[in-house]
This record gives structure tokens, sequence and C-alpha cells, in this order.
């Protein structure tokens, strides 16, 4: 068995991969593996700013987080995060899309921080994320927007052009692995759709999926 110190190659980090052991990932790597975090939303009250957190190993309610910067709700919805940080971009708030992208350090509760902004405020639509890229595809703004934006989680500031979207679309729902990004079912200018669409978030590559 080596040690864990130092830079490993691919082969020999999945030769090992079964003998890791907590002991050897950061204390916060650890906490943000075993958290999920929400945020923002609509009741009868109207928008929420509350940030609240489970533990994904132990059944039980939410716990209070923070808050956000402003209550929102319809939030980029999907997963944007790093080992360490959360992202919430873009939502309604006051009656007006935003575009402020907030971030939070997952395994330290908290109010959320400002990270920058989106190209344009919008909002609904899907966000998605490598463990170094945060990717925003879609949403609102006085249109269906076709745009794919992304940042680098680890630095701050506002989002760059990724490439564009199938189709102008937003009220899409984001998941990824560490490589791929999808993108589920839209509404369009047309209509609801079933369309699913994918991304290699490295690469900047858009594919239509179904």
């Amino acid at each position: 068995m080596p040690n864990y110190n130092g830079v490993w190659s691919l082969s020999t980090q999945y030769q090992y991969a079964a003998d890791w052991s907590a002991d050897n990932i950061s204390p916060a790597a650890a906490a943000a593996a075993v958290r999920g975090v929400f945020e923002g939303g609509n009741n009868d009250s109207g928008n929420l700013d509350v940030i609240e957190y489970i533990t994904m190993g132990s059944t039980g309610n939410a716990t209070d987080f923070g808050n956000l910067i402003a209550a929102k709700s319809y939030v980029f919805n999907g997963q944007c995060a790093s080992t360490t940080r959360g992202i919430f971009a873009g939502g309604s708030a006051g009656g007006a899309n935003q575009d402020v992208i907030e971030y939070i350090t997952i395994a330290n509760t908290g109010n959320a921080t400002d990270f920058g902004n989106l190209v344009a405020a919008s909002l609904g639509g899907a966000s998605v994320s490598s463990a170094t890229r945060g990717v925003f595809i879609g949403g609102y703004t006085s249109g269906y927007v076709n745009t794919i934006q992304y940042i680098t989680i680890a630095n701050t500031g506002n989002t760059s052009d990724f490439g564009d979207v199938v189709a102008a679309s937003y009220a899409n729902s984001g998941f990824c692995s560490s490589t791929r990004g999808v993108s589920v079912g839209n509404q369009t200018s047309g209509g609801v759709t079933n369309r699913i669409d994918y991304i290699t978030i490295a690469s900047r590559q858009l594919y239509r999926l179904w």
C-alpha cells in the first residue's frame, strides 16, 4: 500500500481507490461529502432567503445553515458545487430577475457571499458542475435564453461564455457526473418539451441526447 502523498497516476488511483479512507480526506472535504444543501424558494408569505442542510447519511429534518443575500425563488436548478464550495445563481427577487451568483463553504454554516454575476439577470435555468467548473444552462430573462455560461468555482468573478443550448428554454433541471452535465426537460416558446441535452463540462461541447 503506498502512502497518499504526492501525485498519483490515474491507474494507481483506480488500483487503490478501495483502500482510501476518511483519514486521507481533508476535514472540509469530508464534511462537504456528507452534507446536502437547499436554498431559497417561495411559500404563502413570498420568497425565502433560507439556506438549510441535511446530513445525507442520517434521516431527519433539515437544519438552518444561513441566509442568501436576498430572498429569492427560481434559482438555477441542479448541482453546482466543488468538494468545498456550493454555488447559487440567478433567480427572482422583489419581482425582478437576478444576475447575482452567491457561494457558501459547505462545511461551515453561515450566510452566502457574493461571487459575481451572470451574463444577464435570469431565472429558472439548470446548473451542473465538475469539481472545478460550474455551468449554467438556459434560463429566462425577458424571453427564453439559449446561453450556456460557466465559472471556475475556486475563483470568484463573473461568468464566461460556454456555448449555446439546442433551443432557448428554461424550467430545465440539471444533474451531472464529474465530467458530463445533463439538462432535462424544459419550456420553450413552442411549449414544454421532453428534450434531454448534455455537455462535456471541461470541453465546452453540447450534444442532443434525446
